[in-house]
C-alpha cells in the first residue's frame, strides 16, 4: 500500500507519540503534541491506511547573519512500516516546505551511529560538515544573569521540548546568560553543539552540569 505524506493534524498526535516511544524511547506528552499541531506549518505525517506511520517535525530559526534557516529536528518512521521509502519522502517534503517558508538553508543533526539517515542525507544532496560533534544539554535553574555574551542564544520550541540553542562563542558567561533566561521563560531545556575538538568548551559545560547526549554530524543543504 502506498505511503501519504501530508501535513500532520492533531488526530496524528496519538500515532506520532507511539512512534517517538518506538525509535527514540522518548515519552512525548501527547496534550502537548495535539496543541503544538495545530499551529505547527512544518510538521508532516506519513499515513497508511488512514494512519500516520512516520513523520518529520521542522521549524524555522534565525542565524547569526541574519539568514533564515529550516531545522529539521525530529524524523522518525515506525519500525514495522520501515524500507517502503516513507523516510525519503518525509525528507523531501521538508525540503520543499522549507523552500516555501523562504528558508536559505535546511539543517539536521544526525546521530553518528544512525548510517541509515546518514545515507539518505548523502544521497539526497546533503553536505556533510568538517568534523563530529557533541551534543550538551541540561534543565534551566536559576542562575544569575552574567556580563553581555557574543554567543548567538536560539529559542526553540519542538514536539520534545521547549529550550534555548547556545551558538557561536560559548563562554560561561553565554552559558549562563542561556541558563538565566531559559529558566525565566519556563523552558525546558538549554542545549549547545560542540566540535568534538573543542575540550575547553566541552568540559566548561560538563562543570555546569551539561550531560552529553552522544556523537552527531551536522548534515545541511543550501537552498
Amino acid at each position: 500500500m502506498n505511503i501519504e505524506i501530508r501535513l500532520a493534524v492533531p488526530q496524528d498526535a496519538p500515532a506520532i507519540v507511539e512512534i517517538a516511544r518506538l525509535c527514540f524511547g522518548e515519552a512525548l506528552d501527547e496534550a502537548r503534541v495535539r496543541a503544538l499541531l495545530l499551529e505547527r506549518p512544518a510538521t508532516f505525517a506519513a499515513r497508511r491506511a488512514g494512519r500516520a506511520v512516520g513523520f518529520a517535525d521542522g521549524f524555522l530559526t534565525v542565524a547569526a547573519g541574519g539568514e533564515g534557516r529550516f531545522e529539521l529536528d525530529l524524523l522518525a518512521v515506525h519500525p514495522q512500516a520501515r524500507r517502503r521509502g516513507a523516510a525519503r519522502q518525509l525528507m523531501l517534503a521538508s525540503v520543499a516546505q522549507a523552500r516555501r517558508l523562504g528558508a536559505a538553508s535546511l539543517r539536521l543533526l544526525v546521530a553518528a551511529d544512525n548510517r541509515g539517515m546518514q545515507r539518505l542525507c548523502e544521497g539526497l544532496g546533503f553536505r556533510r560538515a568538517a568534523g563530529g560533534f557533541a551534543l550538551f544539554a541540561r534543565s534551566p535553574a536559576a542562575a544569575r544573569r552574567q556580563a553581555a555574551a557574543d554567543a548567538h542564544l536560539i529559542a526553540v520550541e519542538t514536539l520534545t521540548y521547549s529550550g534555548i540553542w547556545l551558538e557561536g562563542r560559548i563562554s560561561q558567561a553565554a552559558i549562563e546568560n542561556a541558563l538565566a533566561a531559559a529558566d525565566a521563560r519556563g523552558l525546558m531545556r538549554v542545549g549547545a553543539v560542540v566540535p568534538q575538538g573543542d575540550s575547553a568548551v566541552q568540559e566548561r559545560l560538563q562543570s555546569l552540569g551539561f550531560a552529553c547526549w552522544g556523537d552527531y554530524d551536522w548534515w545541511s543543504l543550501s537552498l
